[in-house]
């Protein structure tokens, strides 16, 4: 563990003391919402924002988090700027403004998955399902729940430091994957499977095609032959007959 903290950590360490310093910067960033250069401390520079802010602009902040996360207005606004640009034919507008939405924010990024939670939550009215699968799945939505709070209260809240996905740990989305396909596959495995399926190809075809290529820029056939073979790995290891070990085939089950 900790050498894998030291490969890890003390490059980037490096990196905001010597490559682009000061190094207490995103701290002051994502903590207390100034993304200005000063010399102030860290934890001089959150109380500061705190009390300008004062409670109600604290609070405020907070609420923000939490609708970010959810998507908010700007998803909304997005989602209705996409559906337009379909009905007018412009496609590739649309999935522009369906991959930000997907990007930013964490409830809506999880798309057809969402299915996962109201799955689980059968697992009360019927006896069939896993435990383990349904456990494991439970287990996965309750540090998701507790990471959500902990990040909302976290961060400062104001624009420059918000809860979207990538100023977060990307371990939540992960694990609200995990227990969405898990959840699913718990109370109705066949269904669960193909709509698994239906759902990753979507995801597929939203983010692969390329809607405004840099100029100069191409398709690289060795690195979609290196995709397309990583891809086939993951499907081999993913979906293999587990019974050599002696564990159960729930696949086939």
């Amino acid at each position: 563990m900790l050498i894998a903290g030291a490969v890890l950590i003390v490059p980037w360490l490096a990196y905001q003391r010597y490559g682009d310093p000061p190094a207490n910067r995103l701290t002051k960033w994502m903590l207390a919402g100034v993304t200005r250069i000063d010399d102030r401390p860290s934890g001089e520079t959150i109380v500061n924002s705190y009390r300008r802010v004062d409670l109600g602009g604290a609070l405020y902040n907070k609420a923000e988090n939490f609708a970010t996360m959810a998507g908010g207005a700007p998803a909304w606004e997005l989602g209705e700027r996409a559906a337009r640009d379909a009905g007018n034919g412009e496609l590739g507008d649309a999935v522009a403004s369906v991959r930000e939405v997907s990007f930013l924010y964490l409830l809506p990024s999880l798309g057809l998955l969402l299915l996962g939670p109201f799955a689980v939550a059968l697992r009360w009215r019927r006896r069939g399902a896993s435990p383990c699968d349904w456990g494991f799945a439970l287990l996965c939505f309750a540090v998701v729940l507790a990471g959500c709070v902990f990040w909302g209260l976290l961060l400062f809240g104001n624009l420059p430091s918000r809860t979207v996905i990538h100023v977060g740990s990307l371990a939540l989305p992960i694990l609200a994957i995990c227990g969405c396909v898990v959840g699913l596959r718990a109370v109705l495995p066949r269904f669960g499977t193909y709509y698994v399926a239906a759902a990753s190809l979507l995801s597929l075809a939203l983010y692969v095609p390329v809607l405004r290529p840099l100029p100069g820029t191409a398709w690289s056939p060795s690195a979609v032959v290196l995709a397309a073979a990583a891809l086939g790995g993951f499907v081999l290891v993913a979906l293999r007959d587990p019974g050599a070990s002696g564990a159960p085939n729930t696949l086939a089950r």
